[in-house]
């Protein structure tokens, strides 16, 4: 995904909006998706827009997802049901 700026995004990018004063809990968002809008999420899962032209500004400083445990969206629904029953059997619901 490329903004309007020729920034390139991907989903999870981190980005700084520098627009947004250093006080604002808005300058830091996790990428969603890039289209007329750059959709955004923040740590606290508080969703929002940023307009996709060229005043903009910007800056990526790293991505939420390690690429390797990405990929455990893939495994079959078998191993993570065993994953689940595990965790249910170490953390048994208390009366």
């Amino acid at each position: 995904m490329i903004t309007k700026r020729n920034v390139k995004l991907k989903f999870g990018d981190i980005i700084i909006n520098h627009w947004a004063g250093p006080n604002n809990p808005n300058r830091k968002r996790i990428v969603i998706s890039v289209g007329k809008y750059i959709n955004c999420i923040g740590k606290n899962g508080n969703q929002s827009q940023l307009i996709n032209d060229k005043q903009t500004c910007i800056s990526v400083i790293g991505n939420c997802f390690d690429e390797g445990k990405f990929d455990t969206l893939d495994m079959p629904y078998s191993q993570s049901n065993e994953i689940t029953e595990q965790w249910h059997k170490d953390n048994p619901i208390k009366d």
